[in-house]
Order: C-alpha cells, then sequence, then structure tokens
C-alpha cells in the first residue's frame, strides 16, 4: 500500500486538495500508526520548532506556493519533490518560539473573540425570529405594536445577508395578508374587479376561449380572514392568458434575438445582457404563440420555480419552456401588487400544494395546475398603496444590505490594519529587544578589557 509509520511531532503535509497543502503536527496518540501515500512527512531535527514550521507551512504565501506546484486533471495533487523546492522564512530557534507564543496568545483572543460573536448573535438571531414569527403568524390584539416594533428593531438586528431575506420574505406575507397598508371600506371592493375581468374576457376573448372549460370559483377559494373589501381568486380568474415558452431548444447564435431562461431573472429583475440569442427567423414563429410585452409578469415554473419579474422593457425577446408568460388587464390589477403577490410565502405555499395535490410531482409547474393557484386580491386603490408600501420598504432592505456590505469591507480593512500594526510592533520589539542584547554582549565584552587595562 506503500504507507509509511508516523513518529510523534512529524509535520503532515495534505498532497491533495481541499485545500492542498494544509499541514498539521502529529500527537501522540499512544499507538502506532501509518500514513498513504496522499500524505508527506515532514521529519525535523531539534534545531528547528514543529509548530513553527506547521505555522510557515500553513501560511497564506507558502500554501500560494504549493498550489503552483499542482498538477493533475483527474486528481489535483502536488508532488514530494516539488514539495521539497518550497521556500520558508526560517528565523533563529528563539524566536520561533516567541513567533508560536504570540500566535497561540492571538488565537486564544480570537477563539474569545468568535464565542463573543457567536453568543450575541444567537441572541440577536432569536429575537429577531421572534418578532418575524409574530408578524407571519399574527396576533389581532397586539399586530399593530408588534409591527411597529418589528419594523424599527429589525434593521438593527439584521447583521447577515439570509436576515434581510427573511425580513423582505416578512413584508411581501404582510402584504398580501393586508397588513401592510390600512383598507378603506369607501374604495370599490376587489369583488367589482373580478367582474368586470370576467365581463371583459366574455367580449373580447369569448372566441378565443370557446370549448375551453372555465376556471370554476369554489368554496376552497373562499379563504377566512381576508381584510374587507378583498376577495380570493385563482390565477386563471385574473390573467387573459397564461402560456410558457419554446418547448424545442432552438439554434443559438452569437447575435440575434434575445431568448430568455429562468437564470435571466435569477437577481429579482430581468435582464437581457447576457441573455443566448436566436435567429430572427425563428423568433418570430415561437413570437405568435409567446409575445412578452412591457408589463406581462414571467414566472420560473421549471426547476427554479415560483420567481416572478416584471417586464419592464419594449425589446422583443423570446422565452423557453422553463418560463411561464402571465398577462392580465392593468386597468384592474396592479403589476406590482401581481408580482409581489406572486413572490410571496403564501404563494409559494399554493405551489407547494398543487406540485403536491395536481399534477406535478416534480419540481414543476404545469399550465393548467398554475391557472388553479389562489390568490388574495385587493382593491385597486389599495393594491396600488401596498406596491408603493413595498418598494419603499424593499428599498431600506437594499440599503441594509449595502450597509451590512460596506461593515464586513471595514470590519476587513480594520482587521489587516490591527494584524499589521500588531505584527509591524511585534517586529520593531524584536529589533530593540535584539539591539538591546547586542549592546549588553557588546559592553560585557569591553568591560573586562578596559579593567585590563
Amino acid at each position: 500500500l506503500n504507507c509509511t509509520r508516523l513518529a510523534v511531532g512529524d509535520v503532515l503535509i495534505a498532497r491533495l486538495p481541499n485545500p492542498i497543502g494544509r499541514a498539521c503536527v502529529y500527537p501522540d496518540i499512544g499507538q502506532p500508526a501509518i500514513t498513504a501515500v496522499d500524505v508527506a512527512i515532514l521529519r525535523l531535527d531539534d534545531n528547528l520548532d514543529r509548530r513553527y514550521v506547521t505555522l510557515a507551512i500553513n501560511a497564506p504565501s507558502t500554501r500560494s506556493q504549493i498550489e503552483e506546484y499542482g498538477k493533475g486533471a483527474t486528481r489535483f495533487r502536488v508532488s514530494t519533490g516539488h514539495l521539497k523546492t518550497v521556500r520558508l522564512p526560517v528565523p533563529p530557534l528563539a524566536e520561533q518560539h516567541r513567533i508560536v507564543a504570540k500566535v497561540d496568545e492571538l488565537m486564544a483572543l480570537c477563539d474569545q473573540l468568535e464565542a463573543a460573536r457567536n453568543e450575541r448573535e444567537a441572541a440577536r438571531d432569536r429575537l429577531a425570529a421572534a418578532s418575524l414569527a409574530r408578524l407571519n403568524a399574527p396576533d389581532p390584539d397586539t399586530f399593530q405594536s408588534d409591527a411597529r416594533f418589528a419594523l424599527n428593531v429589525l434593521p438593527v438586528l439584521s447583521a447577515r445577508p439570509d436576515q434581510v431575506r427573511q425580513l423582505r420574505q416578512t413584508i411581501l406575507n404582510l402584504a398580501v395578508r393586508g397588513k401592510l397598508v390600512p383598507q378603506d371600506p369607501n374604495e370599490e371592493p376587489a369583488s367589482e374587479l373580478l367582474r368586470r375581468i370576467q365581463g371583459e374576457r366574455e367580449l373580447t376573448q369569448g372566441r378565443r376561449n370557446r370549448g375551453r372549460p372555465p376556471v370554476q370559483r369554489s368554496g376552497e377559494a373562499q379563504w377566512s380572514g381576508l381584510p374587507q373589501g378583498w376577495i380570493a381568486a385563482k390565477l386563471g380568474e385574473v390573467a387573459s392568458k397564461i402560456t410558457d415558452g419554446a418547448h424545442k431548444t432552438p439554434t443559438y447564435v452569437r447575435e440575434g434575438v434575445p431568448f430568455v431562461s429562468v437564470k435571466d431573472f435569477s437577481g429579482g429583475r430581468l435582464s437581457l445582457e447576457h441573455t443566448r440569442r436566436i435567429m430572427p427567423a425563428e423568433h418570430s414563429v415561437l413570437y405568435r404563440r409567446c409575445d412578452p410585452r412591457r408589463g406581462d409578469i414571467l414566472l420560473g415554473r421549471i426547476g427554479t420555480i415560483g420567481r416572478a419579474v416584471l417586464v419592464e422593457t419594449d425589446v422583443e425577446f423570446s422565452l423557453f419552456v422553463s418560463v411561464a408568460l402571465i398577462r392580465f388587464d392593468h386597468a384592474n390589477v396592479s403589476p406590482i401588487y401581481l408580482r409581489n403577490l406572486l413572490n410571496s410565502p403564501l404563494v409559494e405555499s399554493e405551489f407547494n400544494r398543487i406540485k403536491v395535490g395536481g399534477a406535478t410531482h416534480t419540481n414543476k409547474l404545469n399550465l393548467g395546475d398554475l391557472r388553479t393557484v389562489r390568490l388574495p386580491i385587493a382593491p385597486l386603490a389599495e393594491q396600488h398603496r401596498i406596491g408603493m408600501k413595498v418598494e419603499q420598504l424593499m428599498a431600506l432592505c437594499d440599503q441594509l444590505e449595502a450597509s451590512l456590505a460596506a461593515g464586513e469591507s471595514a470590519r476587513s480593512r480594520l482587521l489587516e490594519s490591527v494584524i499589521h500594526e500588531a505584527l509591524d510592533s511585534e517586529h520593531a520589539t524584536a529589533e530593540v529587544t535584539d539591539a538591546t542584547s547586542a549592546s549588553s554582549i557588546a559592553k560585557r565584552k569591553r568591560k573586562p578589557s578596559s579593567l585590563r587595562s
């Protein structure tokens, strides 16, 4: 097996990733042990401190040397011959001992800082989670005070990007449950919107829908607890068109018409900058059936499902089968409201429901099942108020994420400064100590000669 017996104090170096070149000192485990060929052994005499050599090998400058020597497509590794050529900084033995002692001291401080930070973040996480839970499952008697408290403290408590994502989802959840803005009993109820949508559909699209059974509303869609003036409807009742993109992969070209898949709106907005391109003639054929326009909603329905974006461009493009196109009457449904609704946790649970109970059993939303997704529809004026409020709060979330990123960058710069300052101070102290020692030795050597004279 080409194995080697280990001795206590051997320095072991990994010849394989990840990461390649990491090193440790083999401890006394009380019994014999061997190692395979994938581990290099560095056996030292007493003129070198094993702990220092290990620290030197694990240093970024040394590890970068080792990585440069790595070879192999299937099994990336570094040879022992190349390891022998790696250069290490080797100070005097006494200084090696001092470096190891200082590193141990600083690492102990790092452990204390990490423990304190983990304890603080755990407490912060518990408070943030409790605040979000009270908002996502609100108590009518305390909701207003809970909401004021949460929206005041969550920006302070949110210290990580995943917490900001939770905050975004909570905002959407409140929005689509009618908890974000007040209701006005004098506004036209959403039932009138739905009646108009269905009436206009009968007039303008009756011939197109002839032969297709209408989407039937049922008591199942009548959710309890909807605010005054709201109504539960199905997506097929609200949308005037639900379709998907090309079912066959087209021929891609360097220059042509954008061909959009789910990856092109993974950032939360549709971007045509890095889309694949297809021939205009092929686009023309696809566009007859699936013709995305400004104001439509695109929804991921295969792979990454449920992510919705608004089309905010007049540039023509085609869609892949993984994307559903949803068109609706903007005079009765706010585009921003519907996009937020489709991205909310409430409708995400609907997507999961139809995947389990409908014809869909994979990570896919069938168009027929998609038409049955239940939606809470607010009065039109309230839809616009909700959209404005959500945009305002999401802008604050953007600022919070930016401040977290800037804070992390500032912390990194501060840490680098502290390390450099510590190393410079230590180096200066060592120089002073060495100079003082040299001066003392010189004086001791000179003193006897002066006495003799």
